[in-house]
């Protein structure tokens, strides 16, 4: 467009000799100058063709949407108006970025004007931009000014960190000195930082070169204000030598200009000014400024580089006018150029200082001469050098300065009345005579000769080009180019563009794929075309590829040679006879090598391999893309099915890092610094091979877009690692230097960190032997195996080699050879042979390809479902409701065909919750000779073959287990589709073959409704129920066919019928203006409106009891692509009450296909719609029913995937396998102890315990060893009944049991005592049941109602007849009958291990008395108070001795006699028990208790009851010995007496999915008709508890889940319905008093130097001195505080504390001493006080309390602890040492180190240093 373009021509005259700023891409921005109105406003942008130009220079300027374009001749000279918009105002990011661009070289200088206020600066093309700059902002404080700067940058995104040393406000948001901003700069996008701080020594770095400016809006000194501002120099152009010259203002008054001195690192400088040498240290970072004076020059040398600034301070131009201040860079002497452009400013008088060297002052000159000629040098000390200055001009005008040959430095400034600017001249480059202008032969390359000129030699051979593309989306070219790239479709990564006859066309594709929830892609698939094949490699289809839609084995040999595929290693390794050679890992690491004879011949996203980097981003039209963005767009593989809604860029805030960026963060020194370590340490040989400092920024980006995710590191350091290894260089083992997870490999093989990288395999078993390949990371088989496609077989158990041994098929396995699936080849494992046949499809199956693979699939399917236990559907379709609770064939095969492979499909129902229905507590499906089950009390897992097994599940090509949303999905090869949500409906789905081969509570499949009903004999039954029990399967104690009682069958009358089917219930289904109105065309509501209804009636109205069937349509609609407008609401059917893992979150239309553990993706073959559930949080991962962050995700080991912690056996119990924390699987050596025997279980071994022992603490209290060694101990304090003793070198678990025994009070004899009180402590927990504390356990110190379920089966509690019971996975039992009587069973394999009253089970009883030091004792009193555990404030006795122990009265006793002579009574009631358990001691016993109670009856009762409990514990029946008379039982209400009860009789619904129930019986009381046992009592139905997660909740209980991520209530339906909830910002969840809630974090410093962030991070302070604890971040706010905490270490004891707090508050001030001594703003006061509005200072105990209302509180105790809590309101506002709430990623360890680093950041400045 045409706009006010000034141009004017001038004539260089001389040589030229070296480099300026030209170039030919320009980018700059107009920071803000003074106020807004301000008149007169003119920004210019100053262009000069450089003399040397060929012909005319195509110059555009583009600024706001206007773009300038003027054509320059040679010299030419032209100023470029820019609109006044163009100005930036405010702290912001801004789109004003201005844009200069050039056919040649030109120079550029900037003017910012405005009337009295103005400022040039020479603007440097994009290429001398930098990445590292430090901001110099002149002080000023005048009102209503700023110090400013601004960074603009090009054309890609970029990221920016700037480390504040002044305090800002950007984009309304508050930021501290010394905290950093953190920004992602689109293209183009400039941002200015403006403040009433001094922001000198801010440090700004950038992932790309930026272009930074920095000034002050209007900075006022010893005149008026002005604007000034330079554009700096990046760190890498400073320089170590300067001359600078004064300016004459300083002659006239005693005032002066300061020089600024900047350095990035530890620097010396010396100054030679006015005869005066002076030497200055400077630190990084630091900013020193020097006074400089008329007119004396200064001369400046450091020994690094360092960044010099001239800042003109103003002053006097003649008595009335003076001169307003300017900025300007010095430059140093190598910057000095021999050719200037000088572009005198209207309206200014223009000046110029030239630096030159004295031998050659007489050789500059300008062009045209200036009014003054002569030059009037001054010699400048300590140099060579002369400096002068000169007035050339007033008003705009141009000339040109320069010397033939001698470089020298020009300055040019200018003043007006109240205005002045000033900068380095703009420099003009060198005549060139380089490459650049140097043509050459196409065989020729030019080359730089000595003295910079230029030659043509020949070219030399050209070697390999290498690309490559890794993890999170990270591209190498052919020539070394670098970028990022986040499109998640298909690209062309090279293809051959100029085919010819010896170069062969060729295509590498990838399909970029995207992890769940996340931003980051990587390759998922790779296609190659070449020779008119096409492979095809899967992320995950490890050791497979895909040729023609069918899945190959490796190695693959095509057209002789012509193609070659084979596994090296971890990878895939894909030859051409030409050369190509394509490398892929299954996972995310994809590299093309290609011969140099294609270079320049090749095109894709990997670039044009021309040896010229800057020309890459090549489009298939050959230009070149403006970003990346748009060069991924133009190499887009069209019409891709599966690229149907991928994305060519990142959608969202992508890369953004927020303010904890990762450029110089903790969290990146902590990971990503490992990675240097690495490549310092272990991989330390193999930085020549890829340079170790793009791996190291590729992991900085990987752990900030992956939330810290510790794969990015391991995975960044094994790509470094294969490609080091694979280049011939030795490295050693990092894996355990980074704890990194080793490979998993296969059954039969092991990993090997150099191992061969040719495997030997079935088809070359002497591969690895020849193989001359170096060494590589991978798995080899094991001795005598070989590597049969995906695994290590014996030789015997090879497959067969087809197609002229081009393809391997593994024994059994088949493929088909043509695209129709006419021809299907089978591998006879026995004879070698190939066998062929061409059946075709069987009927009913098509022929087509499903996920890019070809096969036989069904046409048709048929489903039948079960939907919340009343409810089926057959095949057939026919519905009916059946409430039988047993276990049922669901479906199977009843056809004898024996094409059709058969299958079972069984179903265990039981009421869920106080369901009066019943629903699928567990499913079962068989098949060949394979049993999978998938239950309810195991959500999440699998159980095949009797192994509880983590999903997902694929058993090499026959089955697979999968979750989708809330179900488990079983598929397997033959059709069969089996679903299940873990709680009550189940779906089984059958191919079209099975048409009247079905038979089962599903029907026959035939087509035909009506005769659904079908029995096992053939006949029809009459009901549900006659159906149900004619295929019921087994019997579970208590199940029915139907309903438990007429009145629990549902019914409804028309009132309640009538309701439930209105929209407030059941209607909205159906209503054809509600939610699913565009549904119901395509799928008919009445079935499951009816079904809604139903179940609404059975449960009486029940809130939510519709809410499911909705869901269930709902979820029916979206599958078939109907959308379903959102219909849930907080009082109807609110998603808050829905039941979601743990870290997701609810999704009306989420994706079902979730990332696992398994490989951090969903499968690949799901490809569904959205339907209504839940998803795992962004980054996280499905494991196990729960959302967990990858670090978490445990191990996998030969496909199976275990927990952290988890151990295992092998086979023979000769090797133990453990689950690390970084996911390798450990293994070690391993035999089962002297007490143990190997038992194998589903080829799982594990060590069984030999026998058992059993310690008895009875009455007053008796005791009975492990080794049945009895005596009596009558002590009244706490003591170790038995504990783990002596466990070194074995595998056994710890565990104790104490007793606490009190006096007991049925006898007032002395020196009798009775158990109290049972602790146990086992896996880090406390188990206590204490005497009269029915139903209760305390556990860590919370009370929960029994029964009880830890950690999955790991600990038990309940109640077994009379007493409690704690009982261990691992075979300790502990009983208590809560009055009178302990036991302690401990298994056989702590023989010799245990210790305390019950002995050391090593069966000799002469050692029975053992003490804790292992000498033995026959005095019991020394005895029983060796194993006293003392408990504070408690006063008890440790019994008697000898003598001094009760006895009982001669006659009394022959009377008590008789009254315990039942239990020797050879013909009474306990005979039976007698050959087993010799009743001696417990007559003598019960004769001893009885008569110290004076005959008691109870305790007769409770004397005998003993040996009954005994004899049932090892399965003795004994007869009923009690009557109304003798010994009489009052049961509690609702139950009734049974000397056989089972505790599992009749349970409340849930109870047998919280304990195991015991395999004996045992005297107690047994539940009444229509009563239900709730783990303690007997209840009616609608009183039983809830029983979830292992814990049992009373009726009406709310409690926080353990994580408090939920809060759970118990209904009365037997359910807990949990909401969402979660602890706020400054909470954390934490156990009080035995509740667990949410509490408020805490920063706290301890005695020591302890410190505990609010975060969680913990360390200690090594540095004395003042420590900013926490603050407000913004000084100007209201409510702005601030606490300094001083550390000072004791002389005398060495001990760090806390010996003064200091608060500070807007004109407050308050102190708090060690002493306790409070002084506000300097005076003493006493407590409690309200210093200021708001605040408030108080003295609680021993503690000093300050707190300001709603925002924090502060609490300093006289032990020299400080804690501070906050409010949520404020916690985006805080700054100091405490943090944000933000924790720190602790994999790697947060070390003292760091700690103390980041102590010291927050150093008190204004404190002084102790």
């Amino acid at each position: 467009m045409e706009g006010p373009v000034y141009c004017l021509v001038v004539v260089l005259v001389g040589g030229l000799c070296s480099a300026s700023p030209a170039g030919r891409d320009f980018a700059t921005s107009f920071m803000q100058n003074l106020y807004a109105d301000t008149k007169d406003t003119r920004f210019l942008v100053e262009v000069t063709a450089l003399p040397s130009s060929q012909g005319s220079t195509k110059v555009k300027v583009s600024a706001m949407g206007e773009v300038f374009e003027k054509e320059m001749s040679p010299g030419s000279s032209c100023s470029f108006k820019l609109p006044d918009s163009v100005e930036m105002r405010g702290s912001e990011k801004f789109n004003k970025t201005v844009l200069i661009e050039a056919s040649q070289d030109i120079i550029v200088m900037s003017l910012n004007f405005k009337q009295y206020t103005a400022d040039t600066s020479v603007i440097y093309p994009v290429k001398d931009w930098g990445t590292d700059y430090f901001i110099f902002t002149p002080n000023s404080n005048l009102k209503g000014t700023f110090k400013e700067f601004s960074i603009t940058n090009h054309k890609e995104p970029n990221f920016v960190e700037i480390l504040l040393q002044g305090s800002v406000r950007f984009q309304g948001k508050y930021y501290r000195r010394q905290s950093k901003i953190s920004l992602k700069l689109e293209p183009f996008e400039t941002v200015q930082i403006q403040s009433h701080d001094n922001l000198r020594g801010t440090n700004v770095v950038s992932r790309l070169p930026v272009a930074v400016s920095s000034g002050h809006s209007c900075i006022q000194k010893f005149t008026a204000c002005n604007h000034v501002y330079e554009q700096l120099l990046p760190v890498n152009s400073w320089g170590k030598e300067f001359i600078i010259a004064p300016l004459p203002y300083r002659n006239l008054f005693s005032t002066y200009d300061s020089v600024i001195v900047q350095a990035s690192q530890h620097t010396e400088i010396s100054v030679n000014f006015n005869g005066k040498v002076q030497s200055y240290h400077m630190f990084a970072g630091q900013t020193i400024e020097l006074q400089s004076q008329w007119p004396h020059p200064m001369y400046l040398k450091s020994d690094k580089g360092v960044q010099v600034l001239f800042e003109f301070n103003g002053g006097p131009d003649d008595v009335v006018h003076s001169v307003d201040p300017f900025l300007m860079t010095i430059l140093p002497t190598s910057h000095f150029s021999t050719s200037y452009s000088l572009e005198g400013q209207g309206d200014f008088y223009n000046y110029i200082i030239v630096v030159a060297q004295n031998k050659h002052l007489d050789g500059i000159k300008m062009d045209p001469q200036p009014q003054t000629t002569t030059f009037n040098w001054r010699k400048v000390d300590g140099t060579d050098y002369s400096w002068a200055e000169m007035y050339y001009s007033t008003g705009a005008n141009f000339y040109q300065i320069s010397h033939p040959d001698s470089p020298f430095g020009v300055y040019s400034y200018g003043v007006a009345n109240a205005n002045g600017y000033g900068s380095p001249a703009a420099a003009d480059p060198a005549e060139r005579h380089d490459c650049s202008t140097t043509k050459c032969l196409e065989d020729e390359v030019c080359q730089m000769k000595e003295k910079n000129s230029s030659t043509c030699v020949k070219k030399t051979a050209i070697k390999e080009g290498t690309c490559w593309a890794m993890g999170d989306p990270h591209y190498r070219t052919f020539d070394s180019n670098y970028y990022n790239f986040m499109g998640s479709c298909t690209y062309t990564m090279a293809k051959n563009c100029q085919v010819d006859e010896d170069h062969p066309a060729f295509e590498v594709d990838a399909k970029n794929d995207k992890l769940d929830g996340s931003k980051v892609t990587f390759v998922g698939k790779v296609i190659i075309k070449v020779y008119g094949y096409t492979v095809t490699i899967v992320r995950s289809e490890f050791g497979l590829v895909r040729m023609n839609h069918t899945l190959w084995n490796l190695p693959i040999n095509l057209g002789n040679g012509k193609l070659k595929l084979s596994q090296s290693g971890m990878s895939v390794v894909v030859e051409t006879d030409f050369g190509l050679t394509v490398q892929y890992d299954w996972k995310q690491y994809l590299v093309i090598t290609v011969p140099g004879s294609l270079s320049g011949k090749v095109c894709g996203m990997c670039g044009n391999f021309n040896s010229k980097k800057e020309d890459d981003l090549v489009t298939p039209s050959g230009s070149q893309s403006s970003n990346v963005a748009a060069l991924g767009k133009s190499w887009r593989v069209p019409n891709v099915t599966d690229d149907a809604h991928c994305q060519d860029e990142c959608s969202g805030k992508c890369e953004n890092c927020h303010d904890d960026s990762f450029f110089h963060s903790i969290t990146s020194r902590m990971f990503c610094g490992i990675l240097s370590h690495a490549m310092d340490g272990p991989l330390s040989n193999c930085n020549a091979v890829i340079d170790p400092k793009v791996l190291h920024e590729i992991c900085l980006f990987d752990m900030c877009m992956g939330d810290g995710f510790k794969d990015f590191l391991c995975n960044t350091l094994q790509v470094y690692a294969d490609a080091c290894q694979r280049a011939g260089v030795k490295i050693h083992d990092w894996r355990h230097f980074a704890h990194c997870p080793l490979p998993s490999c296969p059954e039969n093989s092991h990993y090997e960190f150099c191992g061969k990288a040719c495997p030997s395999t079935c088809e070359n078993p002497d591969a690895a032997a020849k193989c001359n390949k170096s060494c590589v990371e991978t798995c080899v088989c094991d001795e005598g195996f070989l590597l049969s496609g995906t695994e290590c077989v014996s030789k015997a158990q090879c497959g067969c080699l087809y197609k002229d041994k081009s393809l391997y098929i593994e024994s059994g396995a088949s493929v088909f050879t043509d695209d129709h699936c006419t021809e299907r080849c089978t591998c006879n494992g026995t004879t070698k042979d190939v066998d062929c046949e061409k059946p075709g499809c069987p009927k009913g199956y098509e022929c087509k390809v499903v996920d890019d693979l070809i096969g036989c699939d069904p046409i048709t399917f048929a489903e039948c479902s079960m939907i919340g236990g009343p409810h089926y559907e057959t095949f057939d379709g026919h519905d009916y409701s059946f409430h039988g609770n047993c276990v049922y064939q669901l479906a199977g095969v009843c056809s004898k065909d024996p094409s059709l492979p058969h299958f079972e499909v069984y179903v265990q129902n039981d009421a869920y919750g106080k369901r009066v229905d019943s629903g699928a507590k567990l499913v079962e499906v068989k098949f060949s000779g394979t049993s999978i089950i998938v239950s309810r009390k195991h959500k999440g897992f699998v159980m095949i073959n009797g192994e509880l097994t983590h999903l997902p599940v694929k058993y090499k090509r026959n089955f697979t287990v999968n979750q989708f949303s809330d179900f488990a999905e079983i598929k397997t090869d033959f059709g069969l589709l089996i679903s299940y949500d873990w709680q009550s409906t189940v779906h089984v789905k059958v191919p079209s073959t099975y048409e009247d081969a079905m038979c089962g509570m599903c029907g026959n499949y035939n087509h035909n409704p009506k005769d659904d009903l079908q029995l096992k004999n053939g006949t029809q039954a009459e009901s549900a129920e006659e159906l149900g029990k004619s295929w019921r399967a087994a019997e579970i104690p208590g199940c029915v066919d139907g309903c438990k009682n007429s009145k629990d069958c549902p019914s409804c009358d028309i009132t309640q019928k009538d309701k439930y089917e209105t929209d407030r219930y059941c209607g909205l289904i159906r209503n054809p203006k509600g939610p699913f109105s565009g549904c119901q065309g395509t799928i008919d509501p009445e079935r499951v409106f009816q079904s809604c209804v139903y179940d609404v009636c059975l449960y009486n109205g029940k809130e939510g009891s519709w809410c499911s069937h909705l869901r269930r349509y709902t979820i029916e609609c979206q599958s078939r692509g109907v959308n379903v407008s959102q219909w849930r609401a907080p009082d109807f059917c609110p998603i808050s009450k829905m039941k979601f893992p743990t870290n997701s979150q609810y999704k009306h239309c989420g994706n079902v296909c979730h990332a696992t553990c398994d490989n951090r993706l969903a499968p690949s073959t799901c490809k569904r719609p959205c339907q209504e559930g839940w998803e795992c949080k962004d980054g996280l991962l499905l494991s196990d029913y729960k959302c967990v962050p990858s670090d978490q995700c445990g191990c996998l080991y030969k496909g199976k995937t275990y927990k952290q912690g988890q151990s295992f056996l092998s086979s023979d119990c000769q090797q133990m396998f453990t689950c690390s924390e970084n996911g390798t699987m450990l293994h070690e050596k391993h035999s089962c102890g002297l007490f143990e025997t190997c038992v194998l279980t589903n080829n799982v071994g594990s060590c069984h315990p030999v026998g058992n022992g059993t310690c008895q603490i009875a009455g007053d209290p008796h005791y009975n060893t492990f080794t049945n060694h009895t005596f009596n101990f009558q002590g009244t304090c706490t003591y170790t009944a038995a504990r783990s003793c002596h466990l070194e070198g074995s595998r056994l678990n710890a565990f104790s049991v104490v007793v606490e025994n009190e006096k007991w009070t049925m006898t007032d004899t002395p020196n009798v005592a009775v158990a109290k009180l049972v602790a146990v402590k086992v896996y880090d927990t406390t188990l206590v049941l204490r005497m009269n504390q029915l139903r209760t356990i305390m556990v860590n110190g919370t009370s929960l109602t029994i029964p009880l379920n830890l950690n999955d089966g790991q600990v038990e509690v309940f109640q077994e007849g009379f007493h409690y019971a704690i009982v261990t996975d691992f075979g300790l039992k502990v009983t208590y009958d809560m009055i009178y009587k302990v036991t302690v069973t401990v298994p056989g394999n702590y023989k010799g291990k245990t210790c305390g009253l019950c002995g050391n089970f090593n069966d000799s009883k002469p050692d029975a008395l053992e003490l804790p030091d292992g000498k033995i004792t026959k005095d019991l009193q020394t005895f029983g108070s060796a194993w006293k555990v003392a408990v504070q404030g408690v006063v008890c006795e440790d019994g008697c001795s000898g003598d001094q122990c009760p006895k009982c009265d001669a006659t009394l006793k022959k009377i008590l006699e008789k009254d315990c002579e039942s239990i020797t009574n050879p013909t009474g009631p306990f005979a039976a028990c007698h050959s087993q358990i010799n009743p001696e001691s417990y007559y003598r016993d019960c004769v001893y208790d009885v008569c110290m109670s004076q005959g008691r009856k109870d305790v007769l009762c409770n004397s005998i009851s003993v040996y009954v409990t005994d004899c049932q514990t090892i399965g003795v029946k004994i007869d009923n010995w009690r009557t109304p008379d003798f010994c009489p039982i009052t049961c509690p209400a609702n139950s009734h007496y049974q000397i056989c009860s089972e505790t599992c009789g009749s349970p409340c619904p849930g109870l047998t999915d919280t304990i195991s129930c015991p395999a004996t019986c045992a005297e107690g009381c047994a539940c009444n008709e229509g009563y239900y046992f709730n783990g303690t009592g007997c209840v009616a139905l609608d009183e039983c508890s809830c029983y979830h997660n292992g814990r049992t909740y009373n009726i009406g209980e709310t409690v926080v889940s353990d994580d408090c991520q939920q809060i759970c209530n118990c209904t009365t339906s037997g359910e807990v319905e949990c909401e969402q909830f979660s602890c706020g910002v400054t909470e954390k969840c934490q156990l009080n008093s035995g509740v667990l809630a949410c509490r408020p974090k805490e920063c706290r410093m301890e005695t020591g130097g302890f410190i505990t962030l609010f975060s969680g991070t913990t360390g200690t302070i090594s540095v004395m001195g003042a420590y900013e604890i926490i603050t407000h971040c913004d000084e100007r706010a209201a409510d702005w505080f601030r606490v300094v905490a001083k550390l000072q270490e004791c002389p005398l004891t060495g001990v760090k504390s806390v010996v003064a707090v200091y608060v500070f508050f807007n004109e407050l001030s308050i102190t708090v001493t060690d002493r306790q001594e409070t002084w506000v703003n300097g005076k003493k006061v006493n407590d409690p006080s309200l210093p200021g509005n708001n605040i408030f200072v108080r003295r609680d105990e021993k503690t000093v309390i300050i707190e300001q209302m709603s925002h924090f509180q502060l609490s300093y105790s006289n032990s020299q602890e400080l804690i501070i809590t906050v409010s949520a309101s404020i916690v985006d506002n805080l700054c100091g040492a405490c943090d944000r709430f933000i924790a720190f990623t602790d994999t790697m360890g947060f070390s003292q180190f760091m700690i103390q680093e980041y102590m010291a950041s927050f150093s008190a400045q204004d404190f002084p240093t102790w």
